[in-house]
């Protein structure tokens, strides 16, 4: 941490050497011609506001400054001045020889104090110029600011991360390296995201991290670059990795949204990624329409990207939100999980008394998680539940609902079903299932989303003669389905089937 502030001597030319004559005799009484050399030191002290270490037209005098010359090699005090209200001073008669040219730093004030050397001074004959001071603070890194002593004034410099919106609260963050820096209350100006700036501020400490305020700041370089954020997990967010990342410029992606609020004219939302809730405020400056950022709805934040501000609450603890800076910052996405259903049985054909499995096979291609999910899959006519075994979730056998809680991207859940043949009627029947609910996504492709099986109720005595026949159907490529439809009936005598007549 620096205490103190340097000061940026500009030196210009040399000095003014003076000669003075001075005539006198010898004992010969030949007039001779004695040169005593002396020269003079004048210049300007100004305020070095930009830090360029030049001095402009906006640049301020320092009036009522002391101007001390002292020899270079010991440090005696051989001359001194005060400038004056244009910041001039002039230090005549001074014999030749090297010295040090500083200003006082007790009458500078505020954070400006002489510290180390000033500017070498050499009289020499002959040599005519002046001396420029140009005093102002110190450039210190993002680290060092951070650091500082609050109260301190000082310059640093960075590249801008947002805009400086004439209608906006005047906050600009900054990024140097790897670290980052809020500038509050900052004067008005063009700055646009990438901008190379120097600020000059007043450090202080503001939601329990150190901020520059008051802030002039000066456009090095219009769009130096293109500031990328750091990605984080909605829960590292929340926190800045420990404070770590107060100021800087974050990305989450494919959050969940909840907790939608508005107060004092800002929107403030939740996302959630899984690892915890990030708290999203959208500024009312911006004058973004929020319609489409609801909980509970088909929609999720894609990606929310922003600038990482702390808050501290009554209790004096800090968390984190996120600040988009405009409408492109926040992404939002309808949220389509690709479910799939298949049905099969473990026989073809039964008779009464026996009894048959069902297996549903639940499925999610993605790209998003399902949440809320409902199959329905009753036991067909003619059976008698017996039993059930879900993989993720619980069965009914009332309703004939399997409930899950959530099927995640690339799961395989399966729910079976065992029923026993309870009727004394022959022909086939169909095991239905179907998906019927996702809470709070979109299936963009609902034709798999029902699946059937179909069984055949036989007489006990042709149970084994009619399943090498279905069989027999399966392998010529004829659907058992479609073939009951089409009319074929079963001939005991033939083993095969027949046209119905």
């Amino acid at each position: 941490m620096r205490n103190s502030m340097r000061i940026r001597l500009a030196l210009f030319g040399a000095l003014l050497a003076v000669p003075a004559l001075r005539g006198c005799k010898d004992a010969t009484s030949v007039n001779l011609l004695e040169i005593d050399a002396f020269g003079g030191v004048f210049g300007t002290a100004f305020l070095d506001n930009n830090g360029n270490g030049v001095l402009d037209t906006q640049d301020p005098p320092l009036p009522d400054v002391p101007v001390v010359l002292t020899v270079a090699h010991g440090g005696q005090v051989v001359d001194s001045a005060v400038t004056d209200s244009t910041g001039f001073f002039v230090l005549g008669n001074i014999p030749v020889g090297a010295y040090r040219l500083d200003l006082g730093s007790g009458a500078l004030g505020d954070s400006l104090e002489a510290v180390g050397s000033g500017t070498d001074v050499t009289v020499t004959r002959g040599d005519s110029a002046r001396v420029n001071f140009g005093v102002s603070y110190p450039m210190l890194s993002v680290d060092e600011v951070r650091g500082t002593a609050p109260g301190t004034r000082v310059f640093t410099s960075g590249i801008a991360m947002n805009p400086r919106q004439s209608f906006g609260d005047g906050v600009v963050h900054i990024q140097a390296d790897s670290l980052y820096l809020r500038a509050v209350n900052v004067a008005r100006a063009n700055i646009n995201t990438g901008d190379s700036l120097r600020l000059l501020g007043r450090v202080r400490i503001d939601q329990g991290e150190p901020v520059l305020d008051e802030v002039t700041p000066y456009i090095l370089v219009s769009a130096a670059t293109i500031p990328l954020p750091v990605d984080l997990s909605t829960a590292t967010a929340a926190t800045a990795k420990g404070g770590a990342l107060d100021a800087a410029l974050a990305r989450i992606r494919s959050g969940e949204i909840s907790d939608t609020s508005t107060v004092n004219g800002d929107f403030h939302f939740f996302v959630d990624d899984g690892s915890g809730k990030l708290e999203v405020v959208l500024r009312s400056f911006l004058q973004l329409n929020t319609s489409g950022i609801r909980p509970d709805t088909i929609l999720r934040a894609k990606e929310v990207t922003g600038l990482l501000t702390p808050l501290k609450d009554e209790t004096g603890q800090v968390h984190w939100r996120i600040l988009p800076r405009g409408g492109a910052d926040v992404v939002i996405e309808i949220k389509q999980a690709n479910l799939g259903v298949a049905v099969s049985a473990d026989k073809t054909s039964a008779s009464k008394g026996d009894r048959v499995r069902f297996t549903v096979v639940l499925t999610n291609a993605g790209p998003v998680g399902a949440s809320q999910v409902q199959v329905t899959d009753s036991v067909p006519v003619g059976f008698t539940f017996a039993a059930a075994s879900a993989s993720n979730g619980s069965y009914n056998s009332g309703t004939g609902i399997w409930d899950l809680d959530s099927v995640r991207v690339g799961a395989t859940d399966t729910l079976t079903i065992d029923a026993d043949v309870t009727t004394d009627l022959f022909g086939q029947t169909v095991n239905r299932a179907t998906i019927t609910r996702m809470l709070h996504e979109f299936d963009p492709t609902p034709a798999n989303n029902t699946a059937t099986v179909t069984v055949f109720i036989v007489a006990a005595t042709q149970a084994e003669e009619v399943e090498p026949a279905l069989q027999a159907l399966v392998w010529h490529g004829v659907d058992r389905t479609q073939q009951m439809s089409t009319g074929y009936a079963w001939s005991r005598a033939s083993r095969h089937p027949s046209p119905q007549r």
